[in-house]
This record gives C-alpha cells, sequence and structure tokens, in this order.
C-alpha cells in the first residue's frame, strides 16, 4: 500500500505510514522549556551579581546587559562559579535544542 492515498482515513495512528513520532518530540520540547528556563534564571543571576560588582566600571556593567559579554564580566569580577554556571546552563540548553532537531 502507498503512503499517497487520496482518501483519508479517519484517525492518523490507523493509516500505514503513521509514524508515532509526538513522544520524541514532546520530550524535547519539555526540555528545551526547561532548559531554557534554567540558563534564563542562571543568566539574570549572574546578570545581576555583575551589577552589583564594585569593582567593575560602568561600562562592563552596561555591555554585561548582552547576554555574550555577561560571564566575562563576571569572571573579571572575581565571580569565577557564575562564570561557569552560565556557561554550563547555555551549553546544556544549545545540546538539549540540538538533540531536539534530531529527534523531532
Amino acid at each position: 500500500m502507498t503512503c499517497r492515498s487520496s482518501r483519508s482515513p479517519p484517525l492518523a495512528a490507523q493509516h500505514p505510514c503513521y509514524e508515532a513520532r509526538v513522544p520524541g518530540s514532546l520530550f524535547a520540547f519539555a526540555g528545551a522549556v526547561l532548559f531554557g528556563a534554567v540558563a534564563l534564571v542562571v543568566h539574570l543571576a549572574v546578570l545581576l551579581s555583575v551589577w552589583r560588582a564594585p569593582e567593575l566600571s560602568r561600562t562592563w556593567h552596561y555591555a554585561a546587559l548582552l547576554p555574550p559579554v555577561t560571564p566575562v564580566a563576571a569572571w573579571r569580577s572575581g565571580r569565577r562559579f557564575a562564570a561557569i554556571a552560565w556557561a554550563t546552563a547555555v551549553s546544556a540548553y544549545v545540546a538539549v535544542r540540538v538533540v531536539g532537531l534530531y529527534i523531532a
């Protein structure tokens, strides 16, 4: 039987060419949302710690508003753990998104 039939079945699951890809896509979406939320919270926490750092100039404070500059500013202010946590959270989010592209 070919996959290109002219009649449409009442349920997609009854079609012979139906592939159940919904659970993998759903897990990829849920993982992306979860890790995205974690990355956002970590980014805001690092940004707040950079803004409270007295040893940074005002230029670094404003530059830290750009997400790629935030861990650099945290590292320069001596908050090494915050910079590593930011990089880890963003890397995990990117990895989940890339894996989700291959699942979906």
